[in-house]
């Protein structure tokens, strides 16, 4: 949905891709659930969709590794965890009450969840895309923005994912870190 700056390192984007997502965060700081939800959908989508490119970019980074290793340890537990956040989104996002001591009766207590704002994930080299999406899931249902810094040992797999999600969410959404 939107294009890095051009001209500019990896490094050099990082703080403009912070502060705007910051922005964003300040701007929307308690994204609804059909927000959230959308979100999720998306990277459903986007694991389904390109299960044979992801399965390809990894085995390009490690040499070679088995397609039905990629899908039995990395998407089918990443969307597995897509679907059950977006099944118990609406509960998590529920006020819930909570009991009080003896000692401050009458008064009563309640939690509200929150989102951060903007959450940085640092995924590892040895299962990359599981490791990034696992993270990614909670962070995306609690309704915060997403900066993924992918591991310099698996530049296929990093290059193919920031290409993915940058078709699917806006840059102030959700952005992926290479290099």
């Amino acid at each position: 949905m939107g294009e890095p700056h051009a001209g500019f390192t990896p490094a050099m984007q990082l703080p403009v891709q912070f502060a705007r997502m910051r922005a964003a965060a300040r701007a929307d700081p308690a994204p609804d659930q059909s927000v959230r939800s959308r979100r999720l959908a998306a990277l459903e989508a986007l694991l389904n969709d390109h299960r044979d490119e992801i399965a390809s970019a990894i085995s390009a980074d490690f040499g070679h590794r088995s397609r039905d290793e990629t899908r039995l340890l990395e998407l089918f537990p990443s969307l597995e965890a897509v679907r059950h956040a977006r099944r118990h989104l609406g509960r998590w996002m529920r006020t819930q009450r909570r009991p009080v001591s003896l000692w401050f009766q009458p008064a009563g207590a309640r939690v509200m969840p929150q989102p951060l704002g903007v959450v940085g994930i640092i995924v590892p080299w040895n299962y990359p895309v599981f490791l990034a999406m696992a993270p990614l899931v909670g962070a995306l249902a609690a309704g915060n923005r997403v900066m993924v810094k992918m591991s310099e040992y698996v530049p296929a797999t990093a290059d193919l994912l920031a290409r993915l999600v940058a078709s699917r969410y806006a840059v102030d959404e959700l952005a992926v870190v290479t290099g």
